[in-house]
């Protein structure tokens, strides 16, 4: 993968991303740290989300309770609380 900085990238973007689409890789760095990958499509089937699973920045959903049983003190369902507290919407 060919480092460029953000200068060259911004200088020569047409150039960069013409052979980006012919299958070459870069990182683009700024004040020499790592900002962005250039990837070509091919290379990046996943989703942004997928990506993001891999890399551990993220974790599925867990089950949601039920909390349409659930009731107050009262004996009263959180549904009915909601619909009272909703009125005539």
């Amino acid at each position: 993968m060919t480092v460029i900085s953000h200068r060259e990238f911004r200088n020569n973007s047409a150039e960069i991303l013409r052979r980006v689409a012919a299958g070459e890789s870069f990182v683009v760095t700024n004040n020499g740290v790592a900002a962005a990958h250039l990837l070509p499509p091919s290379a990046s089937t996943a989703t942004p989300l997928e990506s993001m699973r891999a890399q551990g920045k993220t974790r599925p959903a867990v089950t949601r309770p039920d909390f349409t049983a659930m009731r107050g003190a009262s004996g009263v369902s959180s549904r009915e609380v909601l619909e009272d507290l909703r009125g005539d919407r």
